[in-house]
């Protein structure tokens, strides 16, 4: 099957990461591959009908596009989004390594910093904590925990360097850590 550069850019984030919103391969493939792209429809149904993809329901306005089998991974999806609110500062972005979702380098201005995306689900602020500080203590290393909720961030005591991402009305804030 030919794909053009958009669909070839959505299989790349697809094979990295086994599925993604249609909304999240919309807004990096507008940015990376053609910023006049309206939405990918045409193109997800192309892939679709040549079984390169998988398109199953999430939500009345969005949708999971999978490579065939792959499940979505909410945290991995949640995640995935400090990604496209950074998008213009990163370098690169790759799947991390349970618990951490996505690794990705970004320009701080004065270097290019690696960075983890670390989702911290309800209750579970200590242990994410105490494994940001074994494993991810580095002064060349930033961990961003996604939090679900603002109110996580004051449960979430870490001595890394650390940046909160939170997803308040749609959109990932950030907020100082350390």
């Amino acid at each position: 099957m030919y794909l053009n550069k958009a669909q070839k850019y959505v299989l790349e984030l697809l094979r990295e990461y086994g599925a993604l919103k249609k909304s999240q391969l919309e807004a990096m493939a507008r940015y990376k591959v053609a910023d006049y792209l309206s939405d990918l429809n045409g193109y997800l149904r192309q892939m679709y009908q040549g079984k390169e993809i998988e398109i199953r329901p999430c939500g009345e306005q969005d949708a999971y596009i999978c490579l065939p089998g792959a499940e979505p991974d909410d945290g991995l999806i949640a995640a995935f989004d400090v990604v496209i609110a950074l998008r213009e500062r990163i370098e690169m972005h790759y799947r991390g390594t349970t618990p951490v979702k996505i690794v990705f380098a970004y320009d701080t201005k004065s270097r290019v910093q690696e960075a983890f995306v670390l989702p911290v689900p309800p209750g579970g602020e200590a242990a994410m904590a105490a494994y940001a500080d074994a494993k991810l203590q580095d002064k060349f290393k930033t961990v961003f925990f996604l939090c679900y909720k603002k109110s996580q961030m004051k449960s979430v005591v870490s001595q890394c360097n650390h940046i909160f991402a939170v997803r308040e009305n749609g959109e990932i804030r950030f907020f100082k850590g350390s």
